[in-house]
């Protein structure tokens, strides 16, 4: 529905009924290395397509679900869905990552048992499972909590970092294994030297602490070259390829490993 102001909205138990009628779906944006020479992981992204012919972007999605307190079960239909494709790509997949991005609005808690049990029984050789939660969900967690995940072979990814942000701080208590840097900042380089200097910072701080930094958003050629310059590890974004359905993803994987030597 939409409300006089033009803003969306949601009704009650709407997006539980969008999951139930399959009306939202899960994409799979690629992430790179920075060279653009492979893929080091999946990070995925959800789209709905709503009885009014509307199609809500992730942050949309994501926004709404928040708003409405649906975000735990929309994180379940995400993390379900990753560890599906695991098994759909495990002769595919060679060392790639597929990170389900999840909202953590209602706190890691909430996922916590669910994450651990997908990872145990993800344990394949060529594949691991990963969770991408915004920075501020993971610093609020229990740490005891992050810990069983990781034991259990899931990676973290922090997402959403700026400079100063105190999930910059959790590096040497190995909190989380990928950091993401927010895209706004890294799509400010281009345009504003305080950017660069905010993004070089972030990448120098990780990669002291031995962490891999990951720049989100980069939809260009022009802020590719200046986060590779600054030394970024891995970038996700239009450059690197867009978000896809999970049948052309697989398509892809099995392209690229059968072309190789």
């Amino acid at each position: 529905m939409t409300s006089r102001s033009g803003c969306l909205s949601t009704a009650d138990g709407e997006i539980q009924r969008a999951l139930v009628d399959d009306e939202v779906q899960v994409l799979y944006r690629p992430v790179a290395s920075s060279a653009l020479d492979g893929v080091a992981g999946l990070r995925s992204e959800v789209r709905w397509r709503r009885p009014d012919h509307d199609v809500l972007a992730s942050d949309r999605v994501i926004e709404l679900a928040t708003r409405s307190g649906d975000d735990a079960v929309l994180d379940a239909h995400v993390l379900a869905d990753a560890a599906r494709r695991l098994d759909e790509w495990a002769h595919t997949s060679d060392g790639t990552v597929v990170w389900a991005s999840l909202i953590g609005a209602s706190g890691l808690d909430a996922l916590a048992d669910a994450v651990v049990e997908a990872g145990r029984s993800c344990a394949a050789g060529r594949h691991r499972l990963g969770v991408r939660w915004p920075a501020d969900a993971i610093v609020d967690a229990d740490p005891q909590v992050l810990g069983a995940i990781r034991r259990a072979g899931v990676g973290i990814m922090a997402g959403d970092v700026t400079p100063g942000h105190p999930i910059l701080d959790r590096l040497e208590d190995g909190a989380v294994d990928v950091v993401q840097l927010d895209a706004a900042l890294v799509g400010a380089v281009t345009t504003s030297p305080a950017a660069v200097d905010e993004t070089a910072e972030i990448i120098r701080m990780v990669a002291r602490h031995g962490v891999p930094a990951v720049g989100a958003g980069v939809d260009h050629r022009d802020v590719l070259e200046i986060v590779e310059r600054l030394g970024i590890d891995q970038v996700e974004g239009i450059v690197a390829g867009r978000a896809e359905p999970p049948l052309i993803v697989g398509m892809l994987l099995h392209q690229v490993l059968s072309h190789r030597p």
